[in-house]
């Protein structure tokens, strides 16, 4: 529907024209009588406020109107005439990021100078209580000379106003938690704002589907997209940063929006490197977004409401589907990883004549000689063996995993790089590269399955730590006779998980030690699995 751009009669301004118009409202190019000067004049299209409502325009303008800060859209002032609600701001004749954007995708440094200024205005919000919870490249416009200014607070509001969760933004750039219903926190304005850098630097929005709802979802429930996936041109640290930001868990985000600008320009210098992201919750001091975090109850079988530009709607989505029997809930939490009921270890080949290995490297293995160190046996639940010039391990039983260590590395900081790809078997198996391996009990694992899913889990003394449990990523499927290259890093504390290039997550290693290396497949499911591994190389 094309909205009435009428332009209103409001005292001491002149409209001269109208400049645009949202959900919220009209804006026009207006010229203010006192002081003299042309300002931008945002009607709101909300119902003749009541005294309620009043009261809180005139809270949350006030709040915005102290928002001082280079990045900000300075607002002038605000008023109330015949049952109109208006804000004065100040006008911009360089359009917006998005006008920019339908011509395509724009450059890495421009997209740096844009998203620098909006995460220094994010920053200096938060320390002042505030959360935007809309970013978007539409709610930032550029002056004359391209310096990018966040614009429309007026969905913004104090901290402690977002405790009621009501789920305000905008579909295509909104954080899980909103989409959710949750109460929401600076977190929130980092995901868009990840978001949003994706649409810089690809040109499209990170998920796209018939309705607002069906986005809402995508950013509830699929993995991260890579953006270097859509432009190759994007370097591996700043795609990984953009991951990073759009973490599903805002715990796994970067902490704050300063956070999130320094460690761009980090990716900038230095391309080719991962910029590792935290497995903690932001701090509680220090940084833009110091001791900002909303306290909110969290309920876990509420109902999604979805924010779709006519009012709020709820959308139940608790249903329940039958399958054989069972029941699983839509958008539900997994139920707890089964744990295997047998882990079996090969004993090593008595005859062991390891390769030469290259300077430099811990191990350089490509299995074609059956006696060159990783443990092997057989039985009547699968076993390990030299086949064809590749590790070959095949599962028999549902809930057997088989484990074959190297033999050869005894190291806390190690690099791992191998080829595996499944001959035949079910989807939801587990496909897994092992570093820090002791013993059955001791143990750091990282699993790639089928049924597009990877996780990493920790066993310390018998005792399993899932530090990601099962979570979807494309990046992960085994296809049956394709080849997936693993990339394994145990550094310290830092333990990284990619999978043909894709980062799937970096996670941290409460309890580093040393240990050999190993290659497991297991079965979670009934049936018949059999995987091989080619070319390993294991490097400080």
């Amino acid at each position: 529907m094309t909205p009435d751009l009428r332009a209103p009669n409001i005292p001491g301004f002149n409209i001269l024209e109208p400049a645009g118009y949202g959900g919220m409202g009209t804006v026009y190019k207006a010229e203010q009588q006192t002081p003299r000067r042309i300002v931008a004049l945002k009607v709101l299209t909300a119902a003749r406020p009541d005294a309620a409502s009043r009261a809180k325009f005139q809270h949350e303008a006030s709040v915005i109107a102290g928002l001082e800060h280079p990045h900000i859209l300075p607002l002038y002032g605000y008023g109330e005439h015949d049952g109109m609600q208006y804000l004065v701001l100040r006008y911009l004749p360089g359009g917006s990021v998005a006008d920019r954007l339908r011509a395509g995708a724009v450059d890495l440094a421009q997209a740096e100078q844009w998203v620098s200024g909006i995460a220094e205005a994010l920053a200096f919000a938060h320390q002042h209580n505030v959360i935007h919870r809309d970013v978007k490249p539409s709610n930032i416009l550029l002056d004359e000379a391209g310096r990018a200014y966040l614009t429309d607070f007026g969905i913004a509001g104090a901290m402690a106003d977002a405790r009621q969760g009501l789920p305000t933004g905008s579909a295509a750039y909104m954080s899980p938690e909103q989409g959710a219903g949750e109460a929401v926190d600076h977190r929130a304005d980092i995901y868009s704002l990840a978001a949003t850098l994706y649409e810089m630097l690809t040109g499209k929005k990170p998920y796209e589907a018939e309705s607002a709802l069906g986005v809402i979802v995508r950013h509830m429930h699929d993995p991260v997209p890579s953006a270097r996936a859509i432009n190759p041109a994007i370097p591996p640290a700043v795609d990984d940063l953009i991951q990073w930001g759009m973490a599903k868990d805002r715990r796994f985000r970067t902490p704050s929006s300063d956070e999130f600008v320094l460690s761009l320009r980090e990716a900038m210098a230095r391309p080719d490197q991962r910029i590792r992201p935290p497995d903690t919750p932001p701090p509680g001091a220090g940084g833009g977004a110091a001791g900002v975090a909303v306290a909110a109850q969290e309920t876990r079988k509420r109902p999604i409401v979805v924010y779709l530009g006519l009012g709020l709607i709820p959308v139940c989505l608790i249903g329940l589907a039958l399958l054989g029997g069972g029941a699983f809930a839509l958008f539900g939490k997994p139920s707890a990883t089964p744990q295997p009921s047998s882990t079996r270890l090969p004993t090593a080949s008595p005859t062991a004549v390891p390769p030469p290995t290259p300077e430099g490297q811990l191990l350089s293995d490509d299995f074609s000689e059956p006696s060159s160190g990783f443990a092997v046996q057989n039985d009547s639940d699968g076993g390990v063996a030299y086949v064809d010039g590749v590790l070959e391990i095949s599962v028999l039983r549902e809930r057997v995993e088989w484990i074959s260590p190297s033999g050869r590395v005894a190291s806390q900081d190690v690099d791992v790089q191998v080829v595996t790809w499944q001959v035949s078997g079910p989807a939801r198996n587990e496909v897994a590269v092992l570093c820090r391996w002791v013993d059955q009990d001791n143990y750091t694992a990282f699993a790639i399955s089928g049924d597009e899913t990877f996780s990493i889990w920790q066993k310390r003394d018998g005792e399993t730590d899932r530090l990601r449990d099962w979570s979807p990523a494309t990046a992960a499927a085994i296809t049956i006779g394709e080849p997936q290259q693993i990339h394994v890093t145990c550094v310290g504390s830092s333990l990284t998980f990619e999978v043909n290039g894709v980062l799937l997550a970096q996670v941290t290693d409460p309890s580093p030690a040393g240990g050999d290396v190993a290659l497991m497949a297991g079965l979670r499911e009934p049936g018949e699995l059999v995987v091989r591994f080619d070319d390993i190389r294991v490097t400080h």
